[in-house]
């Protein structure tokens, strides 16, 4: 049977008889059934790599970032959030709740989850969240723009972080604020909502995902320029993990994630692109939020 392990950035482990579901990034939501844990093993030992492939490399990512500037010159994209797969490639298979354990000193500000997909592993720590719901009450996150600890948010971050908060149109938001994980800090703002009935979860995370936080605006302008420019298919990077239960849900949105498949890691990160974007300090950003797993298998 295979095992999930979910803790908010609050602490809080699933009720009993919560039910989890999964939305891919695109695609459709599966309902995951299997052994709800609510303890990790001893944290891994750091693990070594042979190789390092970056997709999009380098270059790659200087040619994506500058076609995307042109067109949101041109008025056809406001902001495109563009990521990248790093691949390890690792001398042993490791177990993937380890790797969440050592995680777990590191998730800071972040919901932590590991879930078991047949012969892989896709795992995370993840400061957004897409929904939290209290019986009728709607909860959102807005998170977005990035900076290292230490230094300052730009206007252009802020810019990021409206566009996410506009999208919210029916919610009343708290002031921005920081909010720091472990080794960055982000704009935020908290939204609330009253839920009409009828409303299940599932419809909310059909309607409310993904968020410009994780494609862009126009919203499906973004897609679509996604789709067809980035050189590989996202998968659960950018998707949802949640749990439903009739007065209560809760939902992360996967990011600062990896996909462990026997001895290799697909590790995913993404940076949001606005006019005044430089591809320099975007690609440095990338590094930064991969820096989670420094000491792990960096």
């Amino acid at each position: 049977m295979n095992r999930i392990f979910w803790r908010s950035k609050e602490g809080a482990h699933p009720p009993n008889g919560a039910h989890f579901f999964l939305q891919p990034f695109i695609g459709d939501l599966t309902p995951l059934s299997g052994q709800i844990i609510t303890s990790l093993p001893s944290p891994s030992d750091p693990l070594t790599f042979k190789k390092r492939i970056d997709q999009p490399t380098r270059g790659q990512w200087r040619q994506m970032v500058e076609k995307a500037l042109e067109q949101i010159e041109k008025n056809v994209l406001q902001k495109v959030v563009l990521a990248r797969k790093t691949t390890f490639f690792l001398s042993t298979a490791p177990d993937p709740f380890r790797i969440a354990a050592a995680l777990e000193k590191k998730a800071q500000g972040a919901s932590l989850f590991c879930i078991e997909l047949d012969s892989s592993a896709f795992l995370g720590a993840s400061p957004e969240r897409l929904f939290r719901r209290q019986e009728q009450n709607l909860f959102v996150d807005v998170l977005a723009g990035t900076a290292k600890q230490g230094k300052t948010l730009s206007e252009k971050d802020f810019r990021e972080f409206k566009f996410v908060e506009e999208y919210f149109k029916e919610f009343q938001f708290t002031p921005p604020s920081i909010h720091k994980t472990a080794n960055l800090e982000h704009f935020y703002s908290r939204g609330t909502a009253l839920l009409q009935q009828n409303i299940s979860d599932h419809d909310l995370v059909k309607a409310l995902h993904p968020t410009p936080a994780l494609c862009g605006t126009p919203k499906q302008t973004a897609l679509d320029w996604i789709e067809s420019e980035e050189p590989f298919r996202r998968g659960l990077y950018g998707g949802v993990i949640g749990w439903s239960k009739e007065n209560q849900a809760d939902s992360t949105v996967c990011i600062r994630c990896c996909h462990v498949e026997g001895s290799t890691v697909h590790c995913y990160t993404g940076a949001g692109i606005v006019a005044g974007s430089d591809w320099q300090v975007e690609w440095e950003e990338l590094e930064a939020k991969l820096s989670l797993y420094e000491g792990i298998f960096l």
